[in-house]
């Protein structure tokens, strides 16, 4: 049994992406904000997938996930994290 996307989401989630994604700054890593969990959120839903799910298929907290991405948690785990789920959304620089 095939599961066809849902081209309505997924245009949404895209506009949701090149919104939120252009006014995310990149340097050498994300910082956290609102805009990032937005574009994270979106890029994640391209790929067929929640924020939660992911979060979820990785062992990791969600709580903690929305805290490290959206700049609340910003130790050097947090900022790891931030990067690794920006680059499973597809944002990384």
């Amino acid at each position: 049994m095939s599961k066809e996307p849902n081209t309505e989401i997924s245009t949404a989630a895209a506009g949701v992406l090149a919104s939120a994604s252009s006014t995310v700054q990149w340097v050498t890593e994300p910082s956290g904000g609102d805009a990032l969990y937005k574009a994270i959120r979106a890029g994640l839903m391209l790929k067929g997938m929640t924020f939660h799910a992911w979060c979820t298929r990785h062992n990791v907290r969600h709580q903690w996930a929305r805290q490290a991405v959206t700049g609340k948690a910003n130790g050097p785990a947090a900022r790891k994290l931030r990067k690794r789920i920006a680059s499973a959304a597809g944002l990384a620089a």
